[in-house]
């Protein structure tokens, strides 16, 4: 079990997610498919929660990035938007363990800024 309370199923590596897996949130969304570094990575499935349509394609480091060619209903590929949101954390982490290290005596500012449309 994760400190999030999520559960993982399959290969690891130097004690990260890595491989082929099978990833499931306390709320009930899951992600089976790649994983690199313990982020979702490769080919993948997405459920959503409430049953809704399955997202299927292919991640970067947490991030969807492509979606089979599979249409839903309307016609149109089925992107959803919690799943875009909820996968800004690992971007939001991967920024922030690259602000280097405080320098003694020096003044220091930053912003986290978001933007939604």
């Amino acid at each position: 079990m994760l400190a999030d309370g999520a559960r993982y199923e399959g290969d690891f590596k130097d004690g990260l997610m890595e491989g082929q897996g099978r990833l499931v949130w306390p709320n009930g969304e899951r992600y089976e498919g790649g994983f690199l570094r313990g982020l979702m990575h490769g080919r993948g499935r997405y459920f959503p929660p409430d049953g809704g349509d399955v997202v299927a394609g292919r991640w970067e480091r947490g991030v969807l990035v492509s979606q089979s060619p599979r249409a839903n209903v309307a016609g149109e590929l089925a992107l959803v938007p919690e799943l875009v949101l909820f996968r800004q954390y690992p971007l939001l982490m991967r920024r922030l363990r690259g602000i280097p290290p405080s320098r003694p005596g020096q003044t220091e500012l930053y912003a986290i800024v978001f933007g939604a449309d």
